[in-house]
């Protein structure tokens, strides 16, 4: 976790939360991030590995609202899909071709990040999954 020394001890974060703390100035954080980060914490995770439409099956019984997306190509459209979707109990959302990456940068800011908050399937062919 990057951020102001203020927005982090607001968090209240300690190393039980974040493997490394580092605090920085507005102005720097604002040179990483590329634009006016106005929060002042920016954080880094691991990218899931991408799960596949054999374990969506596997998992079937215990799963609750499924959406899947055929060829959403802008990562804006993606991330937007993804924040509504978790707004509306979605758990699960498999991604055909054509999809956009729901990690990237643009996409996780348009989900607010809410697509943490969902598991992602990749399917090769919808017709055929």
């Amino acid at each position: 976790v990057v951020g102001t020394a203020e927005a982090i001890a607001s968090l209240n974060l300690s190393s039980q939360h974040a493997r490394e703390l580092r605090s920085c100035s507005a102005r720097e954080l604002r040179s990483l991030v590329g634009f006016d980060f106005h929060r002042g914490v920016l954080a880094s995770l691991e990218r899931p590995r991408p799960r596949t439409i054999a374990r969506l099956v596997e998992e079937w019984p215990v799963l609750g609202l499924v959406l899947v997306l055929d060829r959403i190509a802008d990562p804006r459209n993606v991330g937007a899909l993804l924040r509504t979707a978790r707004a509306l109990g979605v758990t699960q959302v498999v991604l055909g071709p054509g999809c956009a990456d729901p990690y990237q940068r643009i996409a996780l800011r348009a989900s607010m990040g809410n697509t943490f908050g969902v598991a992602v399937y990749q399917a090769e062919d919808l017709a055929r999954a």
